[in-house]
């Protein structure tokens, strides 16, 4: 054990134990691994969100069709049914960590309305906790979509800096993103 200590000694003039050398490698090599891993997972991020770019016509369509399908943007409003095709839509995504969120959100929304249905009587809480930050949401997913749902978003959201809830405006952008994320189909076939 003491041959390691002499060897770094007499080559590199250093003076280490044994003991010491373990304690480092126990200490490093976990790093590397923990670096690794982290490394891998964002390329496997990137790689996703990359998948979604690339797809963009698809992955936004089935998003305005199931938004459309529900009653968030007529009612701001979401029920059971409503969160379920909210999250049949997601589950088609390529599974990032910002979809899985939003899946699991509307997944514990829908137990909770099973668990207390009488949740669904309160609106403005519903609509505030729950619609608000899906709205969001579904914009961010969109806007990271296309440069023109973006370039909208940023106008509309300059232009409202005067008003004091922000939120109110989060509907109409929310109805001009699926509007121009359901034209991307009809501009494919016209092409075609």
């Amino acid at each position: 054990m003491r041959f390691f200590g002499l060897i770094l000694e007499k080559v590199y003039k250093i003076q280490i134990s044994f003991g010491e050398l373990l304690l480092y490698v126990f200490l490093i090599v976990p790093l590397l691994i923990w670096i690794t891993l982290r490394l891998r997972y964002k390329a496997t991020q990137k790689r996703l969100w990359l998948e979604i770019l690339n797809n963009k016509k698809y992955y936004g369509n089935v998003l305005a069709k199931a938004i459309k399908e529900t009653n968030i943007l007529d009612e701001e409003f979401i029920g059971q049914k409503d969160a379920e095709v909210l999250i049949g839509a997601m589950a088609q995504f390529p599974q990032t960590e910002e979809v899985r969120g939003t899946i699991l959100f509307l997944k514990r929304y829908t137990e909770l309305i099973e668990k207390n249905p009488a949740v669904l009587e309160d609106k403005e809480a519903i609509r505030t906790q729950v619609v608000i930050p899906i709205m969001r949401q579904f914009l961010y997913f969109l806007a990271i979509m296309d440069e023109e749902i973006r370039k909208m978003l940023e106008k509309t959201i300059g232009e409202a800096k005067d008003v004091d809830n922000i939120d109110l405006i989060i509907r109409p952008m929310l109805k001009n993103a699926v509007d121009i994320a359901v034209q991307w189909e009809s501009k494919e076939v016209e092409v075609s």
